[in-house]
């Protein structure tokens, strides 16, 4: 499939369930904001869980709350999935 300047949502809605492994590679490739978890928070973002501050192991620059953000696992590499940037209000 080739897409012109394709976003995060068209590429994300354009593939199947069954077809995650190939989705997350895409998302990954070609994200603007990334998220890498420190093993310790890698558990508990699959089970479904906020990941804290303290989770995460590094972050690339200027993400904005309810930005999109691929979530990657420690410093390998490897996508976990995507999700929304948020900020406590505390």
């Amino acid at each position: 499939m080739k897409v012109q300047n394709p976003s995060l949502v068209d590429i994300a809605s354009a593939y199947t369930r069954t077809r995650c492994t190939t989705v997350l590679s895409i998302l990954a490739s070609n994200a603007k904001h990334k998220v890498w978890l420190k093993p310790t928070s890698e558990m508990s973002f699959l089970y479904g869980n906020h990941v804290l501050k303290g989770g995460l192991g590094r972050i690339t620059e200027n993400i904005a709350p309810g930005d999109g953000v691929v979530v990657m696992f420690s410093m390998s590499d490897v996508p976990l999935g995507f999700e929304i940037a948020a900020k406590s209000n505390t």
